[in-house]
């Protein structure tokens, strides 16, 4: 792997902020967070084997972004879902406005879907800071309820429009 130009490098300057992470790394085998190499005994801000910048950052274990991914995912493919069904139905409906069947009653039910989809993205976007103070077994299993929860939603409107189509 190539290292960046000097252009793309940091300011090889002592600052307060270099010197503390040479400290760091002075006698700890911590490895980049790009190529896994072991910094220590690092010289510079920069990692000798892939040319990353580096800067020493304050972090938490609790800020695992995988299952609140995971709820996002979940509304964010049932929007897709739900937004592109009701516009082909309507795109149907307004082609052919004398169909025998009732497509009024189905744009409405994934008009309402996805408008419910997207008020739940919404939320979990804004409670992104409440999500991550909560313990990551927490945050797992709300977001497989979550995912559990937009399927089985999806299912059940199914099981109602399969019914509801056989009437």
């Amino acid at each position: 792997m190539t290292p960046p130009h000097d252009a793309d490098l940091p300011d090889q300057g002592e600052t307060p902020e270099t010197s503390l992470l040479l400290t760091f790394v002075a006698d700890r085998d911590e490895p980049c967070p790009v190529c896994t190499y072991s910094l220590r005994g690092l010289t510079g801000p920069i990692c000798p084997e892939c040319g990353a910048p580096l800067r020493l950052r304050v972090g938490s274990p609790q800020l695992r972004v995988g299952a609140w991914a995971l709820g996002i995912v979940s509304f964010a493919l049932a929007l897709g879902f739900d937004g592109v069904v009701a516009i082909l139905l309507t795109a149907a409906l307004v082609a052919n406005p004398s169909t025998q069947w009732q497509p009024v009653g189905l744009v409405t039910g994934f008009v309402v879907l996805s408008g419910a989809m997207l008020g739940c993205l919404l939320w979990l976007v804004r409670a992104r800071p409440a999500w991550h103070r909560r313990p990551t077994g927490a945050q797992w299993r709300r977001a497989s309820a979550i995912f559990l929860g937009v399927g089985l939603l999806h299912a059940l409107f199914g099981l109602l429009l399969a019914l509801a189509l056989n009437t």
